[in-house]
């Protein structure tokens, strides 16, 4: 309870909406990044549920694009890119703390959230 306590109190300080983008797929691809086979296996958790949109979150554009076919959001803003990705229903992240945070704060109690966890699938 007090973890949960401490998220919702959390999400206030940064202003994260109680509500979420209904039918929108959030992927994080940021360093180090994950080995494109990483993604395609991820989108497979999906084929059963309703997705409108795909969008793609980055610092490289130009990995992205060889990943993935979807809208990329390259943003210098940090923390309203940060926002968005929060308001995502679901989402694939990467072994990156700004994707685990994302994901934790994202307000979607029946949120699906796709993680490398402990595969070595990071290019070296």
């Amino acid at each position: 309870m007090m973890v949960n306590q401490r998220i919702t109190d959390l999400r206030k300080v940064i202003n994260i909406p109680n509500h979420f983008n209904p039918g929108i797929l959030g992927i994080l691809i940021y360093e180090p990044y994950m080995r494109k086979q990483y993604y395609m296996d991820s989108l497979k958790y999906f084929t059963n549920i309703e997705i409108k949109q795909a969008i793609v979150f980055t610092d490289n554009p130009t990995i992205a694009k060889k990943y993935l076919c979807y809208s990329i959001i390259e943003s210098n803003n940090t923390i309203d890119e940060f926002l968005k990705i929060c308001m995502c229903e679901h989402l694939i992240i990467d072994k990156s703390q700004y994707a685990y945070l994302a994901a934790i704060l994202n307000p979607n109690k029946d949120k699906i959230i796709v993680h490398p966890g402990d595969i070595d699938l990071i290019i070296t």
